[in-house]
């Protein structure tokens, strides 16, 4: 009924192609959280299969955040200076562990993809997210080729705009792909916005950097996406 209804709402009036998500909860220490940002996964993936089967124009990709290094959080009173004061207490998750809840999630999700709808992990610049530079895309990349069932279902979005904040350049894409690489070959979605000098909302392309920035990235994009191709992987 939800797919049918966003049918009738969405489908006639836009091309809808990707459907995007934010359950951080993904790498929450919490076991509950993690649980319900899965099964909340697996219903978004649920109703992107209903939904094609009502609509020639198909959802191919469901993007997904992963999460913060932050998996919890708690408040704590101390006296100082004769005053209480209140300090909020965060427990900082190694990046191999978030690293391995994520593949675990995937695991669980991938029962839930098709051959034709895939999903791409999002990166977040920021060194207390989860995947925030391009050795974090080295290592899920990897963790996703070796572990079974999930090669030819999960790949990454490259948002030109957070990639850049990583330091990540048209070079750096290129090279990998030249190289055989496990990031750029797995690029499966884009997303297309100019930033400033910090993670704070997306503007429109030419606001801040020049034409000449944006063809370099969007060129080995297009690139990536041959690779993918070749891979068996359908961006």
């Amino acid at each position: 009924g939800v797919a049918r209804r966003i049918h009738e709402l969405v489908g006639k009036s836009f091309d809808c192609f990707a459907a995007s998500t934010f359950f951080p909860g993904i790498t929450s220490d919490d076991r509950k959280q993690r649980r319900e940002a899965i099964q909340a996964l697996q219903c978004v993936l649920r109703i992107a299969r209903a939904y094609n089967d009502l609509s020639d124009q198909k959802i191919r990709v469901i993007e997904m955040v992963c999460g913060s290094l932050i998996s919890s959080r708690s408040t704590e009173k101390r006296l100082e200076n004769g005053r209480q004061k209140y300090h909020v207490i965060a427990n900082v998750l190694p990046r191999a562990e978030a690293i391995r809840r994520i593949i675990s999630a995937l695991e669980q999700l991938v029962g839930e993809t098709t051959d034709e709808m895939q999903v791409v992990l999002e990166l977040e610049p920021g060194p207390l997210f989860a995947l925030s530079d391009w050795n974090d895309l080295v290592q899920l990349g990897s963790e996703i080729e070796t572990t079974q069932g999930l090669k030819n279902r999960f790949g990454f979005n490259c948002d030109l705009g957070h990639w850049a904040l990583s330091d990540i350049t048209a070079e750096k894409i290129l090279e990998d792909l030249q190289n055989d690489g496990v990031v750029a070959r797995r690029i499966l979605h884009s997303h297309i916005s100019d930033f400033g000098k910090g993670h704070f909302s997306d503007l429109a392309p030419l606001a801040v950097h020049e034409k000449g920035f944006f063809d370099d990235l969007m060129q080995a994009v297009s690139c990536a996406y041959g690779k993918a191709r070749s891979h068996s992987l359908k961006p």
